[in-house]
């Protein structure tokens, strides 16, 4: 049976606020206060292998195990200039409102003015009313309410970098997630094979 996607019953409760590159060397999610990157250049390889690090990978199909499985369906060795060997690949869904996603998590964060910054190129550029566009977003969570800072991947054939900034109040128990996500089919024809290709994230807080 087809689990519902990780975020899914979350970003459709979320109300729209607004509107990166990994390190080979994952760090921890729980991230000391005084921080300014949370993520910094993340790539997505380490001793030049495909690697996912401290991404969560939430695929839109259960008992789908092709990232271990057949990696070569999720890294891809085009890469943005100043990337690493490999990009990740998230595939549009062929599932009713199911993303194939990569989220990360902090806590203890500060207030302030907070910067994800994301390389991103698809396959095609499609028409967005039978595609619907992939997207990333900054999520803040505590006790089941939400708010979320999302945006429309840009329509290009060729790495772009995109940013969002968000300004975040915060408490330490509050939770913030960076969710980058591949399209879902919309009741059209099937959408599988446009993949949103990303790389070189950043996420942080601006000074």
């Amino acid at each position: 049976m087809r689990r519902a996607n990780f975020y899914l019953s979350l970003v459709l409760s979320l109300y729209v606020l607004s509107s990166c590159s990994k390190s080979t060397e994952p760090s921890s999610n729980i991230t000391p206060a005084d921080s300014t990157y949370l993520i910094q250049h993340s790539m997505f390889e380490k001793n030049g292998q495909p690697f996912v690090g401290n991404w969560t990978f939430h695929n839109a199909e259960d008992g789908d195990t092709a990232l271990f499985t057949n990696p070569g369906r999720y890294f891809d060795t085009d890469v943005p200039s100043g990337g690493g060997t490999y990009s990740f690949r998230l595939h549009t869904s062929d599932f009713l409102n199911q993303f194939n996603q990569l989220t990360q998590s902090f806590t203890n964060l500060k207030s302030g003015i907070y910067n994800l910054s994301v390389w991103l190129k698809y396959k095609y550029v499609l028409d967005p009313a039978t595609f619907p566009p992939s997207w990333i977003a900054i999520i803040k969570s505590n006790g089941g309410t939400s708010v979320i800072a999302k945006q429309n991947a840009v329509d290009s054939l060729t790495w772009q970098q995109e940013t969002i900034l968000d300004t975040l109040t915060l408490l330490p128990t509050d939770t913030v997630t960076v969710v980058l996500s591949g399209g879902a089919k919309n009741g059209g024809p099937s959408a599988h094979g446009n993949p949103l290709s990303v790389d070189n994230i950043s996420f942080r807080r601006l000074p």
